[in-house]
């Protein structure tokens, strides 16, 4: 099996005439908007002694808006610098240092070949807005049993909640403003219950929560959310090649012909780094919910969800259903 052929399968890649234009499509589209900062940077980093193929950095340029660099990788503080400030700059800053994220058996230096780098920064505006005179310090219980005082939100109004009994979780959706994406919570039913809730999504197909919720009425509820933030990076070799993706990091059977005519090329690693914003902010649609409301009353409240113990979320695509972000809350902003 060939390389491309290999992450295609392994991966659930459609065909290239599929998922190019679809690619274009969403980081241009899903990065211009104003209800939103959604910044997402991909970048291949290729050495400077490498010839490239000028049907490759035909397809780079229209479809990845340019995502290709020549580098010295034998300079290795200067290739540092080089990756570090372009990612900065598509930034705008608020990611910083992925090559932070490079493990000791993938050092930058001149034996290296191929370096991918994944970033993306999000921070978004409710559909509806956390009022922020209701949040207040409030307890969350952390996994090892201790309590920390959180920076609690709350906000009353019409919303999506479902229970997912194969996960023994809660799942609620919160619109940003547009509509087009949301954020999806997957609260444990137990205190401590999330170690439980990870053992079980590798053979859970975490789609099925967007039918869950899609199948869900919205219901008045009473959300009680921390405040968040996260920035995490990674070195997705071993993740990749743990589902089977192998080829492409083998010096002697990767197959990067369709980049280069030269032999040799293989993908040394591949870093991912993302931050995320998680506060009051959003639109000012009082008015509106009031109305909705009124409407909604008639079926009846539900229990309040109170997100006082760990959790996972879902950054989600309403319009394409992609997962764009999967995280967990351990330890939210503190008081």
């Amino acid at each position: 099996m060939g390389t491309v052929e290999e992450v295609s399968e392994n991966l659930f890649f459609p065909d290239n005439e599929v998922l190019l234009p679809g690619m274009y499509d969403t980081l241009s589209v899903m990065t211009s908007t104003e209800n939103y900062t959604l910044s997402i940077a991909n970048r291949l980093f290729v050495p400077e002694d490498y010839k490239l193929r000028s049907s490759f950095t035909a397809t780079m340029d229209k479809t990845f808006l340019g995502g290709y660099h020549m580098v010295d990788f034998a300079n290795t503080a200067k290739a540092r610098r080089t990756i570090n400030g372009w990612l900065e700059g598509k930034t705008r800053s608020r990611i910083k240092d992925v090559t932070s994220c490079v493990g000791p058996s993938s050092p930058l230096d001149s034996s290296t070949r191929l370096v991918l780098v994944n970033a993306l920064y999000f921070k978004g505006d409710w559909a509806q807005r956390f009022p922020a005179a209701s949040t207040k310090p409030e307890t969350f219980h952390l996994l090892d049993k201790r309590e920390a005082l959180v920076q609690m939100m709350h906000l009353e109004g019409q919303f999506r909640v479902a229970s997912i009994q194969r996960l023994d979780s809660q799942i609620l959706e919160l619109p940003f403003k547009g509509g087009r994406l949301s954020l999806i919570i997957i609260l444990p039913n137990e205190r401590y219950g999330l170690k439980n809730v990870e053992n079980k999504l590798p053979s859970y197909d975490l789609n099925q929560v967007n039918t869950k919720l899609m199948m869900a009425l919205k219901r008045k509820t009473h959300v009680h959310l921390p405040r968040f933030q996260i920035e995490t990076g990674h070195e997705l070799v071993q993740p990749l090649q743990s589902v089977g993706v192998r080829a492409m990091f083998s010096p002697t059977n990767a197959n990067f012909s369709g980049v280069s005519p030269e032999a040799g090329l293989y993908m040394s690693t591949i870093l991912q780094k993302v931050g995320l914003r998680i506060s009051e902010e959003g639109a000012d649609e009082q008015q509106k919910v009031q109305e909705i409301m009124a409407r909604s009353a008639s079926r009846g409240p539900t229990p309040p969800y109170v997100c006082d113990h760990p959790f996972l979320f879902v950054l989600k695509d309403r319009l394409t259903r992609m997962l764009l972000v999967t995280g967990r809350v351990m330890e939210p902003e503190l008081a």
